[in-house]
């Protein structure tokens, strides 16, 4: 699972601009910045999905 986590780390490190962009509220930043090689499962499980939607309404593409 820790192998996993760094992965996703790794992916949302390299969109930190969805951070300056506007596109996400407080607490999608709260949830971005929660993802970390420490998270749990439940966080990791969601962190695709979630990045998924940001990259999404920045790009406005599905």
């Amino acid at each position: 699972m820790r192998r996993i986590n760094q992965i996703l780390t790794n992916l949302y490190s390299a969109h930190r601009f969805l951070l300056q962009d506007g596109a996400l509220d407080d607490k999608e930043k709260q949830f971005f910045e929660s993802v970390d090689v420490n998270m749990d499962e439940t966080t990791a499980t969601m962190a695709i999905h979630q990045l998924s939607l940001y990259l999404s309404r920045h790009y406005q593409k599905k």
